[in-house]
């Protein structure tokens, strides 16, 4: 019986829209990767590790200050998970956006291994 519920990752959704990078952090592994929706083919950016992890949000939301979700919907099989969502935010450049996303997890117990997000958003952008 796998440790994740839908309670589980909403906590994980909620630490993100508080933009807690502590809570955030303490969600993964020592070894886990957090693959970005921006970023050099094939995976965009792959951050590894809590402290970088970290240090990489921290940048975003200076981006991105307004930077949140909603409306998360999810599903559980084993240690993987698969999250819905909308993104919501301003691009450094003033234009409002609001686009659909989701992210595909991988946990070892309750610890994040992996975090690959995807958003549908207009190329070139952010």
């Amino acid at each position: 019986m796998s440790e994740i519920t839908a309670a589980y990752l909403d906590e994980i959704f909620d630490a993100f829209n508080r933009q807690d990078v502590d809570a955030i952090t303490g969600f993964f592994a020592e070894e886990g990767v957090f693959r970005t929706p921006l970023g050099p083919p094939p995976f965009g950016h792959q951050v590894v590790g809590p402290r970088a992890i970290g240090e990489f949000l921290k940048q975003r939301w200076k981006q991105i200050p307004d930077l949140r979700w909603q409306a998360q919907k999810s599903w559980i099989v084993d240690n993987r998970a698969f999250t819905e969502w909308t993104v919501l935010g301003t691009t450094p450049a003033g234009e409002p956006f609001k686009w659909a996303g989701c992210d595909l997890y991988e946990f070892e117990g309750r610890k994040i291994l992996r975090k690959d997000t995807y958003w549908k958003g207009p190329s070139g952008r952010m």
